[in-house]
């Protein structure tokens, strides 16, 4: 049973039986045509021979009986006789028989082919048993069928040794992977058929994607360690400078900076969760409630507006509802407006606008910070990225956060420096209809860059 299942799953042994198959069915076809026309051929060729034998017989051939007897083996297999006959041979004729071929039986249930030619004085009856006739036609036409059946066994062979050689490259280089250990980085170049290059050109991308992608996770798991170490030595140190306090401002004073601390490392360790999780997943499409959505999401961000003192205004068209990823729209939205509020400055307001152009709804973030260098505006998309000169206690994953969440929702965002100060962060979302949706977009192929 196992056998069964794998040669039902195996290419070769499909396209073996494939060819098999055409190869027997054409000659069986090409046989069955070829033994028709030829028993058909041979058997106009024998009533030809019975007219060539009426026409070359004479009066004076027949016996005293009206009949003709020839010492050869004709005598065994046609009858000649003159109409009326005198004497009733092995089948009874009629003379009012038209001229030309007939097909009779006799009274023993024999059929027999007979020609009727008419002299001037006289007729002549020239007749064969169909049985002797058939025979012959039958040895005639298995000798026309013989080279196919020789031919297909060797098609059939030649068809198994020319798919399993034009297979053999697939069979080399899938003992080469397996023979690897985990992913090779590239496909070695095989020779192969045309009709699979475009395969094997498929699976080398996909390979060089996944080692790529490979090397990018290590690259993040690396550099998010290493971030991590830092401010986790740091909260050792503050621990111990807490425990060797000596007076109550001490205490006060070196247990906020461990709060402090504390606070910037679960920012940096849900970052991280953020970043990865919006990476791996897959998009979720509904409909949301955008004035509510967008409410509770401004809501979340109060204690900070508190914290750094900065107000948040929206502004703009609102949507009554928007199709989008509530998660990844949340992951965009609060980073944007997270990094606004903690570089803007104090007693400074933070502006959200929202408009529709050309088919895309524009989330504006205007912020009233310090801005980014002209030259550090394309690096700062990467991660753990942080810019000398500006707070140092930001982890340099927000905007990273915010091009996945954008890429994954098939929009663009971009950043630029305002000409009266601060930044400017926009995001296109497209815009989608619900009703034509197709679940087979969350396969599609995002852009890679970010505007």
């Amino acid at each position: 049973m196992v056998h069964r299942q794998l040669l039902g799953h195996s290419l070769q042994a499909r396209l073996t039986w494939l060819l098999l198959l055409i190869v027997g069915l054409t000659g069986l076809i090409a046989g069955i045509v070829t033994y028709q026309q030829t028993f058909a051929r041979n058997e106009a060729i024998q009533d030809h021979f019975l007219n060539l034998i009426s026409a070359m017989i004479d009066k004076d051939d027949f016996n005293l009986r009206g009949q003709i007897h020839w010492d050869s083996p004709v005598e065994d297999e046609i009858f000649a006789t003159r109409l009326p006959a005198l004497n009733q041979g092995p089948i009874e004729l009629p003379f009012t028989l038209s001229e030309g071929l007939h097909t009779l039986r006799d009274a023993q249930g024999n059929y027999w082919r007979v020609y009727i030619r008419t002299r001037k004085s006289y007729r002549v009856a020239i007749a064969q048993p169909t049985s002797i006739r058939d025979h012959a036609a039958r040895l005639a036409a298995i000798e026309a069928m013989a080279p196919f059946l020789l031919l297909l066994p060797a098609l059939g062979l030649m068809a198994a040794w020319l798919i399993r050689s034009e297979l053999r490259p697939v069979r080399s280089l899938g003992e080469h992977l397996a023979a690897q250990e985990g992913i090779p980085a590239e496909l070695p170049n095989v020779p192969a058929p045309r009709e699979l290059v475009p395969f094997l050109q498929s699976l080398r991308h996909l390979m060089e994607r996944e080692h790529t992608l490979r090397q990018s996770q290590q690259q993040f798991l690396a550099a998010a360690a290493h971030e991590l170490r830092s401010p986790l030595t740091a909260l050792s140190l503050q621990a111990e400078n807490l425990a060797n306090a000596s007076t109550p401002d001490q205490f006060k004073n070196r247990l906020l900076k461990l709060q402090q601390g504390l606070e910037r490392t679960r920012r940096s360790a849900e970052q991280l969760l953020q970043l990865s999780r919006q990476r791996n997943r897959i998009v979720h499409w509904e409909i949301l409630p955008f004035p509510l959505f967008i409410g509770q999401l401004i809501d979340t961000l109060t204690p900070l507006c508190l914290q750094q003192q900065v107000e948040v205004s929206v502004e703009g068209t609102i949507p009554t509802s928007l199709f989008a990823d509530r998660i990844a729209l949340e992951m965009l939205l609060r980073n944007a407006l997270d990094n606004a509020i903690r570089y803007s400055r104090s007693g400074s307001s933070v502006r959200f606008n929202i408009h529709l152009e050309n088919q895309h709804y524009h989330f504006t973030v205007l912020d009233q910070g310090p801005g980014i260098p002209e030259d550090q505006l394309v690096n700062v998309w990467k991660p753990f990225c942080r810019l000398p000169g500006h707070d140092a206690h930001g982890t340099g994953l927000g905007l990273t956060i915010i091009a996945e969440s954008a890429r994954g929702m098939q929009g663009s965002v971009e950043i630029s420096n305002r000409h009266d100060g601060g930044l400017m962060l926009i995001y296109k979302h497209p815009v989608r209809d619900p009703a034509i949706h197709n679940e087979t977009q969350k396969a599609m192929t995002y852009p890679d860059q970010v505007k």
